[in-house]
């Protein structure tokens, strides 16, 4: 259990180190007037590009495929959808499919304050995330774990949230030290995106463990000590 939860906690301390470095090369300007291209490029959380997204990606990754697992070690079907699910907005982080059907649908919603498609898919993906909430609220045993999960979605609902305010904030004319508002929302909600991953993750291997610790650790305790032949006299 040490080693992944080990790694997760590394994962975690990376991500926010990336984005202190966001914040600092792209909202202060004396480090963004200092910094190079490269270094710019790679502390971009928007960027498929980035540390960070590639962080998330890998984030997501997993957790579809500890799904996966899961659902195969519990013979949980749910649970699999979920794990195809999650390795969907991986490959959706990887390659910004969101963000090509929000340019394909933009001249239909030009009017409206909010990203095109957080008005077409953002209602599909609250469907889906409430659905998987109460799943896992179900699947996982322990009110720790119950813990996690709701943190978790709750993270990745607030992300959305906040993506959906930021196509309202990137049409204001307001600027705080010559940045538009939506910039500065995008360390909360691509940290939240990420946080909320991670916490699943970090949930779902704890349960991966379990599950598989309990059904190898059962055979062994169910055997017990062998009872005696039955030609064998007792007193």
């Amino acid at each position: 259990m040490r080693s992944p939860t080990l790694w997760l906690v590394v994962a975690l301390l990376l991500s926010v180190a990336l984005c202190l470095v966001h914040a600092s090369l792209h909202l202060a300007w004396t480090f963004r007037d200092s910094a190079g291209e490269t270094v710019l490029y790679l502390g971009n959380l928007t960027s498929p590009g980035g540390l960070h997204s590639w962080l998330s990606v890998i984030t997501l990754a997993a957790l579809g495929w500890v799904c996966l697992l899961l659902g195969r070690e519990k013979r949980r079907r749910p649970t699999m959808f979920a794990g195809v699910f999650f390795l969907l907005l991986a490959l959706d982080d990887a390659f910004e499919f969101h963000e090509a059907v929000g340019r394909w649908l933009s001249p239909l919603f030009s009017s409206g304050g909010i990203y095109a498609w957080v008005l077409v898919l953002g209602p599909l993906l609250v469907l889906i995330g409430i659905l998987a909430f109460w799943h896992f609220w179900w699947l996982v045993g322990t009110g720790s774990r119950r813990l996690l999960i709701f943190l978790g979605f709750f993270s990745m609902g607030l992300a959305l949230l906040i993506e959906g305010i930021e196509g309202d904030l990137h049409r204001s004319d307001m600027r705080v030290r010559g940045i538009s508002l939506d910039r500065y929302m995008q360390v909360p909600e691509e940290f939240l995106e990420f946080f909320g991953a991670w916490l699943l993750l970090l949930c779902f291997v704890r349960e991966l463990q379990d599950a598989r610790a309990s059904r190898h650790g059962g055979g062994g305790a169910a055997s017990g000590p062998l009872p005696p032949p039955a030609d064998t006299p007792t007193t």
